[in-house]
């Protein structure tokens, strides 16, 4: 589902920021993600909005923990698509200087984590189950499946 072109912008400032682009790049950023906060980053997708004409977006709420920090955040990621093919995933976020201090500080040397493992306190809504991150965005950026991968 991904163009071999596609490019993934986040627009924080820090460790993460930046544009991410190819096939390749997108996923390890994901990777890069689960590292940055000992693979406690969650995300509840709450829904896929459509217009039709080649953009979707995701609504979603998210929680991360990374050095000492919480992050409890709502947040939404703009799809272009061409044809079948993603091409631009635009992040966005309710609260950018929230987000900035958060991803601003300076990398932690530590063994890479196993992502899909964090637990964040999230929506009070306990029907909603947390998705790991490399399953929301990455997996299915990548087009597979959403119950298996």
């Amino acid at each position: 589902m991904c163009a071999a072109d596609a490019t993934r912008h986040v627009p924080v400032t820090g460790a993460l920021s930046g544009d991410y682009e190819g096939r390749d790049a997108i996923p390890d950023m994901y990777r890069r993600l689960g590292e940055e906060t000992g693979g406690t980053f969650a995300v509840w997708l709450w829904q896929v909005l459509v217009d039709g004409r080649g953009h979707a977006v995701s609504p979603h709420h998210l929680t991360a923990d990374r050095r000492g920090e919480h992050l409890d955040e709502d947040g939404g990621i703009v799809f272009r698509l061409v044809g079948d093919r993603m091409t631009d995933l635009d992040e966005c976020v309710a609260d950018i200087d929230t987000m900035n201090d958060l991803c601003s500080r300076t990398m932690p040397k530590a063994p890479p984590a196993t992502l899909g493992k964090g637990e964040g306190a999230g929506p009070s809504d306990e029907a909603c189950e947390p998705v790991p991150a490399w399953r929301t965005q990455a997996a299915y950026e990548l087009g597979v499946p959403a119950g298996g991968g």
